[in-house]
C-alpha cells in the first residue's frame, strides 16, 4: 500500500488529482485546499495553521475521510463533495473535528 505523507507542510493543495485505492493519505498541514480530485483510498487531513482556506470542492471520496482542524483558521469547500464507498453508501465514515 502506498502512503502519501506531507508532514508539517505550510500548505497542501489538491487540484483534480486521482489517488489509487492502494494509497493512504495522512497529511498534517498548515492549510488544506481541495479543488477537485478522486480519492479511492483512506484520507486523513489535519489542518493546523491560522490561515483560512476555501477550496472549490468537486471531489469524490471512495473510502474513509477524516478532516481535523486543530488550528485557528477555517477549512471550507464550496460543495459538490461526493462521499461514497462501494458497494454500500453506509460504509463511508466521515469524521470532522473543529
Amino acid at each position: 500500500m502506498a502512503h502519501w505523507l506531507d508532514t508539517n507542510a505550510s500548505s497542501s493543495t489538491f487540484n483534480s488529482t486521482t489517488f489509487a485505492a492502494t494509497s493512504t493519505l495522512s497529511i498534517n498541514t498548515g492549510a488544506a485546499t481541495i479543488n477537485g480530485g478522486t480519492f479511492h483510498g483512506p484520507i486523513d487531513i489535519n489542518m493546523s495553521g491560522a490561515g483560512n482556506t476555501t477550496g472549490t470542492g468537486n471531489a469524490t471520496f471512495n473510502s474513509t475521510v477524516k478532516f481535523t482542524n486543530s488550528g485557528t483558521g477555517y477549512f471550507r469547500t464550496n460543495g459538490n463533495m461526493t462521499l461514497m464507498a462501494l458497494p454500500n453508501l453506509w460504509q463511508v465514515e466521515v469524521v470532522i473535528f473543529i
